[in-house]
């Protein structure tokens, strides 16, 4: 800095001129001293004007209240369309079997429940429909004229950790009773309802 009495530069500490002798800090002290007080005074008036009051003054009445509105939340395996054959009882048949392959009848009846087919709904679409072997399943011809594809997927064995029958054997699980299922063990036997272990690894295809 320059004394303000000789002109001369200075450090910014000096308390006295080192070339006129005269005290430089008394005013310069004073001058800080006065801008500090005012800097914390605008600090408090802004704290108290923008901050403090109107906090205390308001009372939330303009708020709308907002109501949050959950969506029903759908099974994913019921989002793909099923297929309409025509059938008596109207039952519609999902287009495929379900992703994971092989389900034991307790995993197939605690996720799928009322969507598993019952005996009713697997006869019925024995007793209705043309079967047709494809060499990998059957395609099934409702009266209607539409159809859906039952592959033969065959079965996952819970002892030897193995699948067998693929492409040639097919077992789909029914909710009607405990191991009940429709199956088919070769093309060239009868497509029928029958029993089966429970841990077995059948597929399932579903109804709505």
């Amino acid at each position: 800095m320059k004394c303000k009495h000789c002109g001369e530069e200075i450090a910014n500490d000096s308390n006295y001129c080192e070339f006129c002798g005269k005290a430089v800090s008394k005013d310069n002290r004073k001058i800080w001293h006065i801008l500090g007080v005012v800097l914390l005074g605008s600090l408090i008036f802004f704290f108290i004007s923008y901050i403090l009051l109107p906090q205390y003054l308001y009372d939330g009445s303009d708020i709308e209240e907002v109501q949050v509105v959950e969506e029903p939340q759908v099974e994913d395996y019921l989002v793909q369309e099923g297929i309409d054959l025509g059938l008596p009882s109207g039952t519609v048949w999902k287009e495929e079997n379900e992703v994971d392959d092989y389900y034991t009848y307790e995993q197939a009846a605690n996720r799928f429940g009322d969507n598993l087919p019952t005996k009713d709904q697997f006869e019925e679409l024995l007793n209705n429909c043309e079967w047709n072997w494809t060499g990998s399943g059957y395609m099934i011809v409702g009266p209607n004229g539409n159809s859906m594809f039952l592959p033969a997927s065959g079965y996952y064995h819970p002892d030897s950790c193995r699948v067998y029958g693929m492409d040639v054997a097919g077992y789909y699980w029914s909710s009607s009773q405990s191991g009940l299922a429709l199956a088919f063990d070769s093309p060239d036997t009868k497509v029928k309802m029958e029993f089966y272990g429970l841990s077995y690894g059948f597929s399932v295809r579903l109804v709505w």
